[in-house]
């Protein structure tokens, strides 16, 4: 769940006339007074309204309705006597349902016959969907003068992920004026997986990138032969047309 506000301009509304918002609850009734509305462009669920006072005619007593049509209005809070202040005074309230429409109505203020409004915001909660995190981590392969397929490298910032090991890798070759040489890494689960329909995100070490003539660039990243124990990373990286250049590169992963 995720709150987010939703405010007006700063706005003031002194020498306005006194106004009605229209037929507010059931019956018909309707609130005499100064009023302000938003309209949030769909249905979303407010539960709380924080306003700021303005320099003069401050807010005392006010009432604060929902809308899903901007026609019928349901009530929602009802506050006499109250101080704001102007940094914002915020009030909470329940709400079990979803309204694109909100009305602010000032019925009274502090001895004056203006009112002044420095600002209004909802408090909106949504909720966003974020896929769970299944696995991740980081993996640096270092620098290698044997080119050993066995090489070990660093996983670091590891979450159910428990090696990563380099399985082989090929002679270096040149292809359109690039030298690159390809690897092959077996990442394994700490704990298998329920499926294999799972979705893997690999990207780059920035810091690898360009970096100095040590470091590989890295021209792909693929993910091969998921299984629910695993997966295969595939990696090519160009190497400069050196055979001794042995390049230090990396990679995130991410599973979901």
């Amino acid at each position: 769940m995720e709150t987010r506000s939703f405010r007006s301009k700063k706005l003031n509304l002194l020498g306005l006339n006194k106004n009605k918002l229209g037929a507010l609850v059931i019956g018909g009734n309707t609130d005499d007074g100064e009023y302000l509305k938003l309209n949030l462009g769909s249905a979303k669920n407010a539960t709380s309204l924080k306003i700021h006072a303005g320099t003069t005619a401050d807010i005392k007593d006010f009432k604060l309705y929902a809308s899903v049509n901007d026609s019928t209005w349901t009530q929602l809070i009802s506050y006499s006597n109250t101080t704001i202040s102007t940094t914002g005074t915020t009030y909470t309230f329940s709400n079990t349902n979803d309204y694109q429409y909100y009305g602010l109505v000032i019925l009274k203020t502090n001895n004056n016959n203006n009112v002044s409004l420095g600002e209004m915001a909802l408090g909106v909660e949504e909720v966003v969907i974020s896929p769970p995190c299944l696995a991740k981590g980081s993996f640096v392969k270092p620098r290698d003068t044997s080119f050993t397929a066995a090489i070990a490298g660093t996983l670091s910032n590891a979450f159910n992920i428990s090696s990563i090991t380099q399985t082989s890798n090929s002679p270096l070759q040149k292809r359109y004026d690039v030298w690159h040489r390809n690897y092959k890494f077996q990442a394994t689960f700490t704990t298998a997986l329920t499926d294999s329909n799972y979705q893997v995100i690999l990207s780059e070490l920035a810091e690898f990138s360009f970096a100095s003539a040590y470091y590989g660039t890295l021209l792909s990243l693929s993910v091969r032969n998921k299984t629910t124990t695993g997966f295969d990373i595939h990696v090519l990286a160009d190497e400069l047309g050196k055979t001794t250049y042995n390049p230090e590169f990396g990679f995130d992963i991410v599973v979901f």
